[in-house]
């Protein structure tokens, strides 16, 4: 489909900021995972040397179920935008004219 694109003249544009949201992403995830890591090491020294591989393997565990959480939600989210959309473009057929 795009060499059809390509073939009529039209050209792909992207939005200006998706380079910063991809960053702002990538750094957000790169903090949060230091913090994390760092939180957990901070709570396990508190405690004694036994405790100290089952807080270890319960930290890792949480900090990996809230990522696959926001993973998951964010999926979700996507999901319902693009039925809203699919759904908008379907109420507005071709020929009948614009409705808000």
């Amino acid at each position: 489909m795009s060499w059809l694109f390509d073939w009529a003249g039209m050209k792909k544009r992207r939005p200006r900021r998706d380079g910063l949201l991809l960053a702002g992403t990538a750094l957000v995830i790169v903090f949060s995972l230091i913090l994390g890591v760092r939180g957990v090491s901070a709570l396990i020294e508190q405690f004694g040397e036994s405790w100290r591989l089952p807080l270890l393997v319960t930290g890792v565990c949480a900090y990996a179920l809230i990522v696959l959480f926001l993973y998951f939600a964010q999926r979700r989210l996507e999901t319902g935008n693009l039925m809203k959309a699919i759904g908008k473009g379907r109420s507005n057929p071709p020929g009948r004219g614009l409705s808000s």
